[in-house]
């Protein structure tokens, strides 16, 4: 099964990391990858899907910007099929405080028409997530009927995300189930 690629950008956010490996994607497995070094891995299975609690890790990308890492994972992704496309999640100084990720997803030109207005192909779009959400989302995006998903997640983003930058995975999903995801053509 491919893996999400999990950076963790701030060196506060450390410790926050084995608890975010070890959300279950549902299915008995690992859904993230953490990114340590510039250089991958020589095989996909090496990159750690799980840390214990007092096991610790070294990463190059402390104080990376999201672009940096975007760029490298668009790179990484094309290489290995085992990299899930598209997705990447980072975790930043903010994730310790309210326990929140950022999930960015890469729109190509071939989802343009599933964008809302203002909304660019080819770039990253942002949506900070408690993370034991995170997982249902990015299923959501990459399998589920684009028309729908993409419709509330991206279209509706403004009335799903609260004043504190959190967006609502629940009320999206109720949206969807309900019938009000489509995209208005």
């Amino acid at each position: 099964m491919p893996g999400v690629l999990l950076f963790c950008t701030a060196e506060e956010a450390k410790p926050f990391v084995p608890q975010v490996l070890a959300t279950d994607g549902g299915d008995g497995t690992f859904p993230y990858f953490l990114v340590e070094s510039h250089q991958p891995p020589s095989h996909w299975k090496d990159f750690k899907s799980t840390l214990g609690n007092d096991e610790t890790f070294a990463t190059e990308f402390i104080g990376a910007s999201v672009e940096h890492c975007g760029d490298w994972a668009l790179e990484q992704q094309q290489k290995n099929p085992m990299i899930e496309q598209d997705v990447i999640v980072i975790l930043d100084a903010r994730s310790v405080e309210d326990h929140s990720i950022t999930l960015w997803f890469y729109a190509r030109d071939e989802d343009a028409e599933l964008l809302a207005k203002g909304q660019e192909p080819n770039a990253w779009h942002d949506f900070r997530i408690p993370f034991k959400k995170a997982q249902p989302l990015v299923a959501h995006l990459l399998f589920g009927n684009a028309d729908e998903s993409w419709g509330v997640t991206f279209h509706r983003k403004g009335e799903l995300t609260d004043e504190n930058g959190i967006f609502d995975w629940d009320k999206c999903i109720d949206l969807v189930n309900h019938g009000e995801g489509f995209i208005e053509g």
